[in-house]
């Protein structure tokens, strides 16, 4: 996968997770692999609880019949500080040659990190009270790195996106303190990409 295609897919991913919305997660997993439904069962470290998380669509009964069966449908494992279990995608329905398919979808093993460290951020989303949805988990980037609000609400967008111009407008500001702020976010995080950005907020998200 391209590093533009990376960051595109960790972008859709943050913003789903920042969201607290797990099938909006596993959404993104099922697109990007090329699947029909993507689906795991995860226990999360936190509160050793056993959760069934899935795609729009996917049926645990149907999905894990067919696993056993071996029928379409591949099984990758999930294991991460946060969480550990099993992820399924079901390529039944696919009516391309496997060959062709093979090129097309991307390889889950290098997106599962990224999904292991999303749904805890969803499920921390869900669990807070009074706190928005949509409201990133700034304060964790803020209290590591030392970045100001301003910083840190330039991070965020970032990682939603946004590009310098759309950040400006967003936050009333100028193009040059937009870019002066991100040569700071930069340095203080030891970043250099928008996708190295957004793969640290999601990893930092899904600690507590």
């Amino acid at each position: 996968m391209s590093s533009h295609a990376s960051a595109t897919v960790l972008r859709q991913c943050y913003v789903a997770a920042c969201a607290g919305d797990a099938v909006g997660v596993m959404n993104v997993l099922r697109d990007v692999c090329g699947a029909d439904h993507a689906a795991a069962m995860i226990q999360w470290r936190l509160d050793g609880r056993w959760r069934w998380v899935a795609s729009r669509g996917a049926g645990a009964a149907d999905v894990l019949l067919h696993a056993v069966r071996g029928n379409g449908i591949d099984a990758w494992p999930m294991v991460d500080a946060e969480v550990h279990g099993a992820v399924w995608l079901d390529y039944r329905r696919q009516r391309i040659a496997q060959a062709a398919l093979a090129q097309c979808r991307a390889d889950p093993r290098a997106l599962l990190p990224h999904f292991a460290q999303a749904l805890p951020l969803c499920w921390q989303r869900g669990a807070a009270q009074g706190i928005s949805p949509a409201q990133p988990v700034g304060f964790r980037l803020t209290d590591t790195f030392h970045l100001t609000r301003r910083e840190t609400d330039v991070a965020d967008l970032l990682a939603r996106g946004a590009d310098p111009a759309c950040i400006a407008r967003t936050l009333g500001i100028s193009l040059d303190t937009v870019r002066t702020h991100l040569k700071h976010v930069y340095r203080k995080t030891n970043t250099h990409s928008q996708c190295d950005v957004v793969r640290l907020m999601l990893a930092l998200s899904a600690r507590r």
